[in-house]
């Protein structure tokens, strides 16, 4: 991976596993949505252009839809995602459980990091400006 934050072949990798999970004939639960959806860019809040071909064949044209249009179809995929009731299952076919973390904890540290790379970044900018002469 050339940019450490380039996702786009791992998120392609989770969107045709998943793809072809719910081709499996011995899985028979509803078809697993594109959790690969929630990583959304930093700038637009929406998933990369890579995630548009995992919408074909829906019922609807993704590609075709404007801005708003998408922001509307996401957020009821998103309920979809969230809503789906065989992560657990879906976890066990790829060999992996879910995390035993409290989730409130994870996301406090998160936080936490975040406010210091904040704090470090102000006191950084108030150290490099010149004192102002009276």
């Amino acid at each position: 991976m050339p940019n450490p934050r380039d996702l786009n072949w791992v998120l392609g990798s989770v969107g045709h596993s998943l793809d072809e999970l719910s081709r499996k004939s011995g899985w028979k639960k509803r078809a697993p949505p594109h959790i690969q959806s929630l990583v959304i860019n930093k700038g637009t809040q929406m998933p990369g252009p890579g995630f548009d071909s995992f919408l074909a064949g829906r019922d609807v044209d993704y590609g075709e839809l404007d801005r708003q249009q998408k922001r509307l179809y996401l957020n009821g995929y998103w309920a979809d995602v969230f809503a789906y009731p065989y992560w657990r299952e879906l976890l066990s076919e790829f060999d992996l459980v879910m995390s035993e973390d409290d989730r409130s904890q994870v996301i406090a540290k998160a936080k936490m990091r975040k406010r210091r790379r904040v704090v470090a970044m102000v006191a950084e900018k108030a150290l490099s400006t010149k004192p102002s002469r009276i």
